[in-house]
């Protein structure tokens, strides 16, 4: 959520060609207010494990700080994560979809991700 004087926004990036390895599920959404419907309020979700593997290629792809922040993250509570080897499965399997997993990680993906983890460096 980002604010552009005084207005909260939100961004939103959507695609219609990603593919979903993992079975989505709802998750309830958190309502505290008076106005909550009874039934309770959900939403459709991607599996955890999609998201890592998710971020984990978007990094690689595109070198943002955001990506590098949440692949950190994981990193840092690698208890959240309840089965690996199903991330590195679907990450398989979406690299697949756009080459090959190691072209994905090549000499321009390191010196993007190096690039981007100085400017993290600098602004924590």
């Amino acid at each position: 959520m980002r604010r552009t004087q005084g207005v909260a926004s939100i961004k939103l990036d959507l695609t219609s060609d990603e593919i979903l390895v993992l079975q989505t599920h709802s998750q309830p959404v958190h309502h505290p207010y008076s106005d909550a419907p009874s039934e309770g309020i959900s939403a459709t979700c991607y599996a955890f494990e999609e998201v890592v593997a998710e971020k984990i290629r978007a990094l690689a792809q595109r070198a943002r700080p955001r990506d590098l922040y949440d692949v950190v993250h994981f990193y840092r509570t690698k208890d959240m994560i309840d089965n690996p080897n199903l991330v590195y499965s679907v990450l398989e399997k979406k690299c697949k979809r756009i080459g090959s997993i190691t072209g994905l990680f090549d000499r321009k993906s390191e010196y993007r991700i190096r690039s981007v983890a100085c400017l993290f460096d600098e602004s924590v």
